[in-house]
């Protein structure tokens, strides 16, 4: 990071039992260094989200990020998001402390919206022109949740991936219903009580289905799902 943010204004005070309000901030993370600062910059001639501590951080971990729960993190998610569940599980676990805004190389509809199941409040293009940058990001941190009009469309949706001849009729119903709750956000322990199993025997479904469907992580997963009609 180029910049550490103090969680309090003032240490002192809290040794006396007073904490002063936390500085609200904004993280800008993307491979691209130079499109991060440009975007941070945009955000700070903004009269209202001058107020805001930027901060740019070009390889964020996640894990850290949950712990200083910025208010907004603009990150493009596909630079985060391959290497597989773990990945989308953290994305998962941040949206619960902080609003996250996708900033998407061009993207279908279709995985827009499984952003959204991951927690996204925020998904819009690199090609956004700067004052819709700054309307997107001004109506997060109000609350609000904002898809790019890109993204509403009837655009064909991505294809599965390359090989994936595989359908649900080839699942078995226990398989089928593992795969579900794990598109929905379940953790394998709430899915073993749901379905009077064990954790080990809810992840031999979950690979079974995976394997048999061509998926490799909680994103494929979800994006499987809403082709499937899951989320419907």
């Amino acid at each position: 990071m180029t910049a550490v943010i103090p969680m309090f204004e003032n240490a002192g005070a809290q040794e006396h039992g007073i904490v002063t309000p936390r500085l609200r901030t904004i993280v800008v993370c993307d491979d691209n260094p130079v499109l991060s600062e440009g975007i941070r910059l945009i955000l700070m001639r903004d009269a209202y989200l001058s107020n805001f501590v930027i901060i740019v951080d070009a390889a964020p971990d996640l894990a850290a990020m949950k712990k200083l729960a910025p208010d907004i993190l603009i990150i493009d998610p596909w630079q985060r998001l391959e290497p597989g569940a773990a990945v989308s599980d953290a994305f998962l676990g941040l949206s619960d402390v902080t609003s996250l805004i996708g900033y998407c190389p061009e993207i279908a509809p279709i995985e827009a919206r499984a952003l959204g199941l991951l927690g996204f409040r925020g998904i819009m293009p690199k090609t956004v022109q700067s004052e819709e940058l700054v309307r997107i990001v001004c109506a997060v941190t109000f609350g609000g949740v904002y898809l790019h009009e890109g993204y509403t469309d009837h655009r064909t949706p991505s294809p599965v991936q390359a090989g994936q001849e595989a359908s649900l009729s080839d699942l078995t119903e226990r398989e089928c219903e593992v795969l579900r709750h794990v598109a929905l956000g379940s953790s394998m322990k709430e899915i073993a009580a749901l379905l009077h199993i064990s954790t080990k025997t809810v992840d031999t479904y979950k690979n079974r289905a995976n394997r048999k469907l061509n998926l490799r992580s909680r994103s494929d997963i979800v994006r499987y799902a809403i082709q499937s009609g899951w989320m419907q």
